[in-house]
């Protein structure tokens, strides 16, 4: 029922957003952002998931200036979707305030001033794949949220077929086990090495993973390819990660990562644990 309740939210989403990249005109962009942030007004389960976005916009929305509603002090850093997600949400919000006012608006006057206001924004390039960026980044937010929320479903159910890293509990759950990665909020290497797999390459888990590209992207070592011998720590995370996932799991998960020595030194998933084999 779960899963196919969060199935149904994720296609109505994105037929609700697929026509705002084609050939459409500026305000049947913006009907699309106004049903969209009213669909996840609206719905329930929807409006929960987004709860804490919301109150991360309302909060840090003072620091980004605003001219008629609308940015016009972005720098390159702040579309950084990973860090800044609040910045998107809050531009498809000021959006969706302004239509509400050019709804209710009465005063003839008015009326116009606020069409064309709506019509400048929109017919400005950069604006226009902001607006589209804002509504990938939140839809694909909330996609992900779904789709954790399925993923943990099965997993209660005890479904072996499920391989997924709970990052907030720091729990990996692979052949029906759930093993224990880190305790008490601590950031343990191990911990480190499964968010850059589960999450920073969530799309990419046949992958293999370079010692040198994890000690850069997730532990910030930017000594890592000035030492020689740089590569025995991160084989030796990965000798500690396979040494508790086989405890927990009773010596039955072994082997779940391959990894070798050297200068290019990498690490994967074995296959054999992959749910898509």
């Amino acid at each position: 029922m779960l899963v196919a309740q969060n199935q149904k939210l994720k296609i109505e989403l994105k037929e609700l957003i697929k026509p705002f990249g084609g050939d459409i005109n500026n305000f049947e962009r913006y009907r699309i952002i106004y049903d969209f942030l009213s669909r996840l007004s609206k719905d329930k389960k929807l409006k929960e998931l987004i709860e804490e976005l919301k109150k991360e916009a309302q909060t840090k929305q003072k620091s980004v200036l605003l001219k008629d509603g609308f940015f016009n002090c972005l720098k390159k850093e702040d579309l950084k979707i990973s860090s800044n997600l609040w910045v998107c949400y809050l531009s498809l919000s000021s959006m969706y305030q302004a239509l509400k006012k050019y709804q209710k608006a009465s005063n003839k006057k008015e009326k116009l001033r606020l069409e064309k206001y709506l019509d400048n924004v929109m017919s400005d390039y950069q604006n226009k794949q902001m607006l589209d960026l804002s509504l990938w980044a939140v839809s694909h937010y909330i996609f992900d949220l779904l789709d954790k929320e399925m993923i943990l479903n099965l997993v209660e159910k005890n479904d072996k077929n499920v391989l997924y890293f709970d990052e907030a509990k720091s729990f990996l759950f692979v052949a029906g086990y759930k093993i224990p990665i880190a305790k008490n909020d601590k950031t343990t290497n191990a911990h480190k090495i499964l968010k850059y797999i589960f999450r920073d390459n969530a799309n990419n888990l046949n992958s293999e993973f370079f010692y040198s590209e994890i000690a850069e992207d997730e532990f910030e070592d930017l000594e890592y390819r000035q030492a020689k011998n740089s590569w025995r720590r991160y084989y030796c995370m990965c000798q500690e990660l396979e040494r508790k996932i086989k405890k927990h799991s009773n010596n039955i998960v072994d082997n779940f990562l391959v990894f070798n020595t050297g200068s290019n030194g990498r690490i994967k998933i074995s296959p054999a644990y992959l749910t898509d084999k």
